[in-house]
């Protein structure tokens, strides 16, 4: 398994592009990876990275999830996801029950009526595209994937890890080239 560089995104959602009239479907601007942390630059060409959701909070309580009927929460990446695939019902003109998927994290909303394997949600990766490449929507539904609208006193907040496979031929030839550039024995001298 190949070394990889983490970063975290803490994301707020009454920070996102078109304000809070926008959920379930908020968009946010990540940028490119120049406009962040100088550790991001090597990985402006990377074609997709990692990712997966360490923490997520909404203010809303079970109860509430208890009366719609929401077991889980899934959060969705805008844009199929390579390496992920999800149930849906067979209708006109498609005859399969899988699609691919773009679930990024699920969390158990602690309604009373549902089982869980487990009462907190710990993510693994999933591959997606690179998320340092422009606007991204975030999308929140319930189990059945319908949307989960939240109202504008209804923030949700969750802590995102984004990875990338480290390049070790790319580092490597960083090192070299940095320790040449401060290679002071094969500079002129200037003074005799």
């Amino acid at each position: 398994m190949k070394c990889r560089e983490e970063f975290e995104i803490i994301v707020n959602s009454k920070d996102n592009l078109d304000g809070t009239s926008a959920y379930p479907n908020a968009r946010y601007n990540f940028g490119s990876v120049y406009d962040n942390a100088p550790s991001l630059q090597r990985y402006a060409d990377a074609p997709y990275c990692y990712i997966k959701m360490s923490y997520f909070s909404v203010k809303e309580s079970a109860s509430a999830f208890q009366t719609a009927g929401i077991g889980s929460l899934l959060i969705r990446l805008q844009g199929a996801l390579p390496n992920q695939m999800e149930t849906i019902t067979i209708a006109d003109g498609y005859n399969k029950n899988l699609t691919q998927g773009n679930i990024i994290g699920v969390m158990p909303t602690g309604a009373s009526g549902f089982c869980y394997s487990a009462n907190s949600y710990n993510g693994e990766y999933v591959k997606c595209p690179n998320i340092f490449s422009g606007i991204r929507t975030i999308s929140i539904t319930n189990q059945d994937g319908g949307a989960y609208a939240l109202d504008n006193t209804e923030h949700y907040f969750m802590v995102l890890k984004v990875a990338f496979e480290m390049d070790m031929d790319l580092n490597d030839n960083m090192i070299t080239i940095s320790h040449k550039a401060l290679n002071y024995e094969n500079q002129p001298k200037l003074f005799y």
